[in-house]
């Protein structure tokens, strides 16, 4: 039988057998006729997208409203009456030598597939972030102006979560990188500068130059610092795009006229609206910690500098107040955002400080690389005993869980879901008896607060 060769020929499982014969048996003689001769003809069209010049590369824009008709049900809810969007930016090399890098725009409706509205790729990243994400804003803004009309009905669209990595929202955001003096993008705390001295430090960050000063770094031990307000991502002061990353373009906001003709014409915007944000939105944030809780080993120097750092924000605070209320943290804001042009979006709150980055990957691999680099932590016979522990812990690990935490040897290969097994179910289990308490019950503040 031809069709009996055809599935030995090319080893079908039993499964997909079965969905074979049943579909063959329901299809008619039209269908038959119908049916392509060649596998390319199955294939789904790609989708139209438009090609941008953003220095140093090219945005390819596919679009939010060329998805959604193109893929319907299969990224949004056709009984909704609002499509609520999170939006991911990322940058990503292409390949190993790092020749080509990628940004692409991701969004995701909750409960469906991710699909991508828009990709760059260039040399570097974008120099002007504003001409990068223009396209997107500009749709955006005119979708929830109008509205999105799919299927003889209209949709609201709402953007209610932006979900990037520390370097990315850096970048999106205009503001100054996570290792800045003022870091947090939820509040005002103010880094220290320290020696850098103790554990937390590696041999080569501990060497000094002769003939320059010992190399320093930001200590932020303020866990009550005031929290960040979000109108001043709508200062008007700030420059219209970095001015270190020399921007061709001269960013978005190139004069006032500009940004009338451009922006007003198109979406009947008459003036920059700062949202008017419910107050008992930020009264929740008083409420509630402005950082994810991080515990680390600390150094005794930066333990002994709170008083110190209460002095310098003291003294910050007499002159903003003598400077007309000039606020020190607004040296974190490098240049105004497009982002800011959306309606109804946060970007204090709407902006994930995602798990992953900052204590799997920010912490929990940080003091791993502490413990194995430092014998009077971990000696070499407790790591082979932890080792040991995991060997017979991925033994009877359930299938729920991807991956398994493996050798201390190849740490630096470990992924975040295996940083996040060994936080929340294997770490206390292993490293319990192989290390000094007062390192232990460090490592366990932090299974805690998980």
């Amino acid at each position: 039988m031809e069709l009996q060769a055809i599935i030995c020929k090319h080893q079908l499982t039993q499964a997909a057998t079965t969905d074979l014969l049943r579909w063959a048996k329901k299809i008619s003689h039209s269908t038959q006729v119908a049916l392509p001769k060649c596998p390319k003809s199955m294939r789904p069209k790609p989708l139209p997208y438009e090609v941008h010049q953003v220095d140093p590369g090219v945005l390819g824009y596919i679009g939010i409203c060329t998805n959604l008709r193109e893929l319907g049900e299969v990224i949004f809810d056709p009984n909704a009456t609002t499509i609520r969007l999170a939006v991911n930016f990322y940058g990503l090399p292409l390949f190993s030598r790092k020749t080509k890098k990628a940004w692409p725009i991701l969004a995701k409706i909750e409960g469906k597939s991710v699909f991508l509205i828009g990709i760059y790729i260039g040399k570097k990243q974008p120099k002007c972030v504003n001409t990068y994400i223009r396209p997107f804003v500009k749709e955006v803004c005119q979708l929830q102006k109008r509205g999105i009309r799919l299927n003889s009905r209209t949709y609201r669209l709402t953007i209610h979560k932006l979900v990037m990595d520390a370097p990315a929202r850096a970048f999106l955001l205009g503001l100054k990188s996570h290792g800045s003096r003022y870091p947090c993008i939820r509040c005002k705390v103010c880094g220290v500068r320290i020696v850098r001295s103790g554990l937390a430090s590696t041999p080569a960050q501990k060497k000094s130059v002769p003939g320059k000063e010992p190399r320093q770094a930001y200590c932020y031990i303020n866990e009550n610092a005031p929290l960040r307000d979000v109108k001043f991502f709508y200062n008007k002061d700030l420059p219209a795009c970095d001015p270190v990353a020399g921007c061709a373009h001269e960013g978005y906001w190139m004069s006032d006229e500009d940004d009338d003709s451009d922006v007003n014409d198109d979406y009947n915007y008459t003036e920059d609206i700062i949202p008017d944000f419910n107050t008992d939105h930020y009264n929740e944030m008083e409420n509630s910690s402005p950082h994810e809780e991080e515990a680390g080993l600390q150094d005794e120097e930066a333990v002994l500098l709170d008083e110190e750092a209460d002095s310098d924000l003291g003294s910050e605070e007499e002159e903003s107040d003598s400077t007309s209320e000039y606020d020190p943290s607004e040296e974190s804001f490098k240049h105004r955002t497009l982002l800011t042009k959306i309606d109804g979006l946060d970007l204090i709150r709407d902006v994930v400080l995602d798990i992953m980055h900052l204590i799997y990957l920010g912490v929990v691999k940080r003091l791993l690389e502490l413990f194995i680099e430092n014998e009077c932590i971990l000696s070499t016979d407790n790591k082979e005993e932890v080792n040991k522990f995991f060997g017979e812990a991925a033994l009877s690990c359930p299938s729920e869980f991807q991956r398994n935490p493996e050798s201390l040897e190849f740490l630096k290969d470990w992924k975040a879901t295996q940083l996040r097994i060994f936080l929340l179910y294997v770490g206390a289990f292993a490293l319990n008896g192989h290390m000094q308490s007062k390192y232990y019950n460090n490592f366990l503040r932090l299974v805690v607060v998980q």
